[in-house]
C-alpha cells in the first residue's frame, strides 16, 4: 500500500458508500485492515459497519455486501453504532458542567486572542456561557466558563475559558507534556494509541479505521471519524462513560484526534481528527514551548480590533467602548436570566463566528442571514434585549449605533460598517 493506492481505495469506498448506507442494519463504512480470528492482518480493505451481522442464506442477493469493491477486498464489522459517551454525574469526575461530567482532553491556545483554553467536546461543555467545574476529592471548583463549541458531522468539540488565577500546564495525567498535534494518514491504521479520561484513566488502543462515514446511534450524520479497539493485552476497556473530550495521543505524544463516543455493545472508540477540530475552533495545541511564547499583540483579537477601529473616529469610540465595559457586559448576559435566554435563543455563536471573522478580515462582507435566520432580525433581537437591562445611558447609545451601522451595512464590509464611519453629533 502506498498514499497513491490509498487514494484509491478510499475513492473505491466512496464510489460504494451511499449503497451500503441503503442496506438495511448498515450504519457506515471506513477504510481498515482485514481481521482474521480477531487478528488485524497487513490487507487493508474497504469496512462495512453493521448493527448485526447475518447468514448469507438470511441476506437478500440486492443486500449482499459484494467480497470485492473496484478491485478492493471488503470486510463486515459488526457493532453498535457511536453514542456520545458523556457520564451522569459521579464522584471523581474531571469535568462537571450542568448534569453531567466528562474529560478535559489538553490544553490548547485559542488564535483569536492568544488565550490558553481547556479542549472537551461540545456535548461536555454545553454551550457558550456555561460554568464549567472540576471535581476533585468531592469537591467541586468552578474553574472557567464556555467560550465556543462546534457540533457537526465532522466535529464534536468545545473550548472553555480559565479563570484568573489557576495555572494550566501543557500536559496529560499519566501521558506527560504533549509535542504538539499532528494529522493521521493511512499508515497510522494498526498503531497504538493512548488516551487518559476521567473514567477508564490511562489506556491503550489501536486504530483500526480512519474515514468512517456514516450515522451515530441518534441518525446524525457522521463522517471522517477515527475509530478505535482496546489493546486487550494492557487493558479489556478502552474508552467508558465519561471519557468524552479525551486527547487521543500517539507514541510520541502528538494529540491526534478528540475522543467523542463509544459503539453501543461493543468496545470500539470513536474520535474526530485533531485537525479538523483545531481549524473549526481556530485553535493550536498548546506545548511546553508554545506556553511560553504568547501570539504578537497584532494577531490577537484585540489587536485585530485595534487595526478596524482605529482610523475612524466612530471606530475609536467603540473601541474604548469595548474595553470600558467588555467584562461588565460579559456578566450581564451570563447572570441576568432574561438577558441569557435571549442570548441562547439566536444563532449566537454563528453572530460571534461572523463578527470575529469580521474583525479577523474587515473586507469580508456582514452575512444576511445567521443559520437561516435573517441578520436584520437577530440584530434587533439582540438591540432590543440590552436596552432593557443596561443603565449607562452612553453604553446604550454606543450599541444602538453599533447595532445601526452593522444593520445599514448588511451585505457591505465589516470595514465599511465599522472604520469608514464617523460620529453623529449626539443631541443632548
Amino acid at each position: 500500500m502506498d498514499a497513491e493506492l490509498y487514494d484509491q481505495l478510499v475513492r473505491a469506498r466512496e464510489s460504494f458508500h451511499d449503497r451500503a448506507m441503503a442496506i438495511p442494519g448498515v450504519h457506515g463504512t471506513s477504510i481498515g485492515k482485514k481481521s482474521v480470528g480477531g487478528r488485524m492482518t497487513d490487507t487493508f480493505v474497504i469496512v462495512i459497519h453493521v448493527g448485526e451481522k447475518k447468514a448469507l442464506a438470511d441476506v437478500p442477493v440486492g443486500e449482499r455486501i459484494p467480497e470485492r469493491i473496484e478491485g478492493f477486498p471488503t470486510d463486515v464489522v459488526e457493532h453498535g453504532a457511536a453514542y456520545p459517551i458523556v457520564a451522569d454525574l459521579v464522584g471523581g469526575a474531571d469535568l462537571r458542567v450542568d448534569s453531567h461530567a466528562g474529560t478535559l482532553g489538553c490544553m490548547v491556545r485559542d488564535k483569536t486572542d492568544s488565550t490558553t483554553c481547556l479542549l472537551s467536546n461540545q456535548h461536555v461543555l454545553v454551550s457558550q456561557g456555561t460554568t464549567v467545574y472540576v471535581q476533585k476529592n468531592d469537591v467541586c471548583h468552578k474553574i472557567g466558563t464556555t467560550k465556543r463549541t462546534v457540533l457537526n458531522s465532522l466535529v464534536d468539540a468545545a473550548i472553555a475559558s480559565i479563570n484568573s488565577g489557576i495555572g494550566s500546564s501543557p500536559s496529560i495525567a499519566g501521558i506527560g507534556n504533549v509535542a504538539g498535534s499532528r494529522a493521521l494518514t493511512w499508515q497510522d491504521i494498526g498503531t497504538e494509541v493512548r488516551k487518559y479520561g476521567r473514567t477508564t484513566a490511562l489506556t491503550y488502543g489501536t486504530i483500526t479505521g480512519l474515514d468512517y462515514r456514516g450515522t451515530d446511534s441518534l441518525g446524525n450524520p457522521s463522517q471522517n471519524q477515527v475509530l478505535m479497539e482496546p489493546v486487550v493485552a494492557k487493558n479489556k476497556e478502552f474508552v467508558a462513560p465519561g471519557d468524552s473530550g479525551s486527547a487521543i495521543v500517539d507514541g510520541k505524544n502528538f494529540v491526534v484526534a478528540l475522543l467523542w463516543g463509544k459503539s453501543i455493545g461493543a468496545e470500539t472508540g470513536w474520535a474526530n481528527r485533531i485537525e479538523n477540530v483545531l481549524a473549526a475552533l481556530n485553535l493550536d495545541v498548546l506545548t511546553p514551548t508554545t506556553a511560553d511564547a504568547p501570539l504578537p499583540h497584532a494577531q490577537t483579537f484585540e489587536g485585530q480590533l485595534e487595526a478596524l477601529c482605529a482610523n475612524s473616529t466612530r471606530g475609536q469610540e467603540y473601541l474604548r467602548a469595548y474595553r470600558e465595559h467588555k467584562e461588565e457586559m460579559q456578566h450581564l448576559f451570563h447572570a441576568n436570566a432574561r438577558l441569557y435566554a435571549t442570548w441562547r435563543k439566536i444563532p449566537q455563536e454563528a453572530f460571534m463566528d461572523a463578527f470575529r471573522a469580521g474583525v479577523r478580515h474587515p473586507e469580508g462582507t456582514i452575512p444576511e442571514t445567521l443559520e437561516g435566520e435573517d441578520t436584520l432580525d437577530v440584530l434587533t433581537q439582540l438591540r432590543d434585549a440590552t436596552a432593557k437591562y443596561i443603565a449607562d445611558e452612553q453604553l446604550r447609545r454606543h450599541l444602538d449605533s453599533l447595532f445601526a451601522d452593522l444593520a445599514s451595512h448588511i451585505g457591505s464590509t465589516w470595514h465599511q460598517a465599522i472604520a469608514e464611519r464617523d460620529v453623529v453629533a449626539e443631541t443632548p
